[in-house]
C-alpha cells in the first residue's frame, strides 16, 4: 500500500514576511526549511538571504536568561531594521527577475521566428555569447553576495562588540551595585545591631521606670485608701452629727409649734370671750336703747296716736324688718371679726415657725 507524503505549499516573499515565529532562526545557515516559489527562491538566492530572517519576531523571542532589557530591545530593533532592508532587496530582485524573464521570453520568441535564418556557426556563437554573459552576471552576483556577506559579518561583529561592551558595562555596574548593596547591608546590619542594643537599654530603663512607677502607685494607692477611709469616717461622723442636730432642731421646731399652737388657742379663746362679752354688752346696750326708743315711741304714739294709727301696721312691719337686718348685720360683723382675728393669729404662728426652722 502506497503512502502519500504531505508536501508543503510554496510560499511567496510576502507570505514569509507576514509569518510570525517565537524562536530565533539559524541566521548564518544557508539552508532553510521554507519552500519558496521559483522567483522568490531565486531572488533570495542571488543575494544570499536566508528566508528565516524575513519572518516576523516579537520582543519576547529575543529574551535570554541574565540579559538586560536594554540589550534585548537593541537586538529587536536591529533585527526589525535588517529584516525590512532585506525584504526591500529581495522584492526589488524579484521584480528584476520578472522583467528579465519577460525580456527572455520576448527574445526567445524573436529567435524562434529568426531561427531559420541563422547558420549553425552563428547559433553556436550566439550561445557562447549568452554563456559568457551568464557567467559574467553570475560572477558579479557572487561578488555582490560576497561583499554583502562581508558587510553583514562586519555589522554582526560590530553589533556583537557593542553587545559585549554593553554587557561588560552592565556587569561592572552590577558588580558596583552589588558592592554598594553589600556595604549598605553591612551598614544596615550595624545600625540594626546598634538599634537593637539601644532598644534593649531602653527596655531595661523602661522596666526600671515601670517598677518605680508601680512602687509609687502602690504608695499613692495606700495613701489614697487611708485618706479616703478617713474622709469616709469623717463623713459618717458628720452625717451622724447632722442627723442629731436635725433631730434636735425638729424637736425644738415641733415644741415651738406646739407652744405657739397652745398660745394661739389660748389667745383665740380669750379673744373669742372678749368678742362675746363685747357682743353681749352691745346687745345689752342695744336692748337698753331699744327700751328707751320703745318708751319714746310709746310717748310719741300717745302723742301722735291719731296720726299713726293708720300707718301702725306698716310701721310694725318696717320695724321688724329693720330688726332682722340689724341682727344679720351684727352677726356678719361678729363672724368677720372672729375670722380676721383667727387669720392674723395663724399667720403670726407661721412666721414664728419659719423663724424657728431657719
Amino acid at each position: 500500500m502506497k503512502t502519500k507524503k504531505n508536501r508543503q505549499r510554496p510560499l511567496t516573499l510576502e507570505e514569509v514576511f507576514n509569518q510570525e515565529v517565537t524562536k530565533a532562526p539559524a541566521t548564518f545557515s544557508r539552508r532553510s526549511a521554507i519552500i519558496l516559489t521559483p522567483l522568490s527562491e531565486e531572488s533570495v538566492r542571488k543575494h544570499g538571504i536566508n528566508p528565516d530572517i524575513l519572518r516576523k519576531r516579537d520582543l519576547g523571542s529575543f529574551f535570554e536568561p541574565q540579559m538586560d532589557a536594554r540589550i534585548q530591545k537593541m537586538r529587536y530593533d536591529a533585527y526589525s531594521k535588517r529584516r525590512d532592508e532585506l525584504m526591500k532587496i529581495a522584492c526589488k530582485e524579484k521584480q528584476n527577475l520578472r522583467n528579465m524573464e519577460a525580456i527572455s521570453l520576448v527574445e526567445q520568441a524573436n529567435n524562434e521566428k529568426n531561427g531559420s535564418l541563422l547558420t549553425p556557426a552563428e547559433m553556436l556563437e550566439q550561445q557562447a555569447r549568452k554563456n559568457q554573459q551568464m557567467l559574467a552576471a553570475e560572477e558579479r552576483r557572487l561578488e555582490k553576495v560576497k561583499s554583502r556577506q562581508q558587510k553583514e559579518l562586519l555589522s554582526v561583529l560590530n553589533f556583537q562588540s557593542r553587545m559585549v561592551r554593553a554587557q561588560n558595562e552592565l556587569s561592572d555596574k552590577a558588580e558596583k551595585e552589588a558592592r554598594m548593596q553589600e556595604n549598605a547591608v553591612k551598614v544596615k546590619e550595624r545600625a540594626e545591631r546598634q538599634k537593637a542594643e539601644e532598644k534593649r537599654l531602653q527596655e531595661i530603663r523602661r522596666r526600671a521606670q515601670e517598677d518605680a512607677a508601680e512602687h509609687m502607685r502602690r504608695i499613692e494607692a495606700n495613701a489614697r485608701f487611708e485618706k479616703e477611709k478617713k474622709i469616709v469616717e469623717q463623713k459618717k461622723q458628720y452625717e451622724r452629727e447632722q442627723k442629731r442636730r436635725t433631730r434636735l432642731r425638729e424637736e425644738e421646731r415641733v415644741a415651738k409649734i406646739e407652744a405657739i399652737r397652745i398660745q394661739t388657742e389660748c389667745e383665740l379663746q380669750n379673744k373669742q370671750k372678749d368678742i362675746r362679752r363685747r357682743i353681749e354688752a352691745r346687745e345689752a346696750k342695744e336692748k337698753d336703747h331699744q327700751k328707751k326708743m320703745e318708751i319714746k315711741r310709746r310717748k310719741e304714739q300717745e302723742y301722735q296716736a291719731e296720726k299713726r294709727r293708720a300707718a301702725h301696721n306698716q310701721i310694725e312691719k318696717n320695724r321688724e324688718k329693720v330688726k332682722r337686718l340689724e341682727e344679720k348685720r351684727k352677726s356678719d360683723l361678729t363672724k368677720k371679726q372672729m375670722e380676721h382675728e383667727c387669720y392674723q393669729q395663724i399667720k403670726k404662728a407661721e412666721k414664728e415657725s419659719r423663724r424657728g426652722s431657719k
